[in-house]
């Protein structure tokens, strides 16, 4: 073995550098992070390595594929069925405590150390280091955040980068309606709005009517796949004899005709929807208004539930509603983005209807082959829903668009429900409700 001359400088086996480790305290800490062979080191300096990248990757997979066996899974999920259904942010949080409790057995010899003599888990070399490589941690992590939170703007709210007013078929909506204005209170910006007249018996649409029947008002917020007009003509399965319905709807913020406004997000959309709502209310003072959802919709319908009262709301239709946009996203992404949850808009419907009025009458519609929306939801919404008139209706065999068919598969059910009578005579209901 050689031994060292009086005067020459110690060379260290670790690093291979001939250096004084002790009093060189950045080479000490090159020393630290690269190890024997140096293959942790980055290229840009000695940061995070390709095992501390591989290990995250591998802990990021492991949880994933938990949380698709044990929480819930979308319809079209290979786990679907053999989900337990867990509660996923009680089940991530159990998969983070874990991975703490892993770390600190595989840190066990230093813990025991810093407990046993009070010295420092870490020397001020390796605290140098260790903070350069959580620095570069967290500029990698939100370098894929932002990215991917402009990523599920587009999923959520396509209408940002599709047409879909001139892109959705098949008809010229000026000859079945008439287009309007009305001022925004989130930002003082006038929006665009669309209404039509549905008129009996033959059911057709006018953009407008002075004739002797009753008009209705109803709006109709949307899912993200459609336009002001095209949401219109989503609430067709409304049917009277007897009344004329104006069916109001928008384009969400973001959408045409309604861009330059900046993205859509849930505060945004919000606030234009209650403007939206004074807006159809002012033009019809003496009545109530029936609202109708369907999929994103549902998300603001919800809102609008707990934002006015009995006195302004004749009833609320759900079409296939979520009971957070949180959940349902990380269900259609199979859980991959659960590390960034924060950046999808939250749009907790859930918890909004628990505080909805109670004499509001409530139709919960559930689609059993829903793609999009699993079917859970729509009855934690109903257990949730703070109505003292809820009609759930579901049918096994239909998809997301399909709110006519889980409607038509208890017809009867959903009309007594609808007009006050049968099982629903004396609860309050849409049509009795409609007059104030």
């Amino acid at each position: 073995m050689a031994t060292l001359k009086e005067g020459q400088p110690n060379v260290n086996p670790i690093s291979h550098v001939d250096i004084d480790i002790e009093e060189n305290p950045k080479q000490k800490a090159k020393a630290y992070c690269c190890g024997e062979t140096k293959k942790n080191c980055c290229c840009c300096g000695c940061l995070i390595g390709w095992v501390y990248w591989v290990g995250f990757l591998g802990w990021w997979g492991a949880m994933t594929i938990t949380l698709n066996f044990l929480c819930y899974a979308s319809v079209p999920s290979p786990f679907f069925s053999l989900s337990p259904s867990l509660n996923t942010y009680g089940t991530f949080s159990v998969i983070l405590l874990l991975t703490l409790c892993v770390f600190c057995v595989f840190k066990r010899e230093r813990i025991i150390t810093f407990k046993e003599n009070r010295s420092p888990l870490m020397s001020e070399a390796e605290v140098k280091v260790n903070l350069k490589k959580a620095f570069l941690f967290l500029f990698v992590y939100f370098a894929l955040a932002l990215p991917l939170h402009f990523f599920s703007k587009t999923m959520i709210y396509p209408g940002i980068i599709v047409d879909m007013w001139s892109e959705t078929p098949p008809n010229d909506p000026d000859i079945y309606g008439e287009a309007f204005m009305f001022k925004s209170n989130h930002d003082g910006k006038d929006l665009n709005g669309y209404h039509s007249f549905k008129l009996p018996p033959a059911n057709t649409w006018a953009p407008s009517y002075d004739g002797a029947l009753e008009v209705v008002p109803v709006i109709m917020y949307g899912g993200n796949g459609g336009s002001g007009w095209e949401n219109v003509f989503t609430s067709s399965f409304l049917q009277s004899d007897i009344v004329v319905y104006d069916i109001h709807s928008f384009s969400y913020r973001g959408y045409e005709p309604n861009t330059g406004m900046g993205l859509p997000s849930e505060t945004n959309i919000l606030e234009d929807s209650y403007s939206f709502f004074k807006y159809v209310q002012e033009k019809y003072p003496t009545h109530r208004v029936i609202v109708t959802t369907h999929s994103l919709g549902t998300g603001v319908g919800s809102a609008v539930s707990s934002h006015f009262n009995g006195d302004d709301i004749a009833c609320i239709i759900l079409g296939m509603p979520f009971s957070t946009m949180s959940q349902c996203s990380q269900e259609v992404a199979y859980y991959t983005p659960m590390v960034f949850l924060w950046a999808v808009d939250a749009w907790p419907s859930v918890t909004r209807v628990a505080s909805m009025d109670k004499e509001i009458p409530l139709a919960i519609l559930s689609a059993g082959q829903d793609e999009l929306i699993a079917p859970h939801h729509q009855t934690k919404m109903r257990d949730a829903a703070n109505s003292d008139n809820i009609l759930f209706l579901y049918n096994d065999d239909v998809t997301h668009n399909a709110i006519g068919g889980v409607i038509n598969s208890d017809i009867e059910k959903y009309t007594n429900w609808y007009n006050g009578s049968g099982d629903y005579d004396g609860k309050g209901s849409c049509m009795t409700r409609v007059n104030k």
